[in-house]
């Protein structure tokens, strides 16, 4: 996330990639997460479809996932 917000694009997330960062979510017990608005957004919101596998819910200016440990 600090490589987006720097400027860089979102990583392919192969699938142990991408198992890893849930079970890190899961672990951390993160339940929302949300993207307001920000330097490189469309790619951090690219990355985060990506990693929790549907859109966001647009919110009072901002992106949320909501419940994120059950996807």
């Amino acid at each position: 996330m600090i490589a987006i917000q720097q400027g860089g694009g979102a990583p392919d997330l192969t699938p142990d990639l991408r198992s890893r960062l849930h079970q890190d979510l899961v672990r951390w017990h993160v339940e929302t997460v949300i993207v307001g608005p920000m330097y490189n957004q469309a790619q951090m919101l690219i990355f985060f479809e990506r990693l929790l596998g549907r859109a966001p819910q647009a919110v009072e200016g901002v992106l949320v996932w909501w419940e994120t440990g059950s996807t």
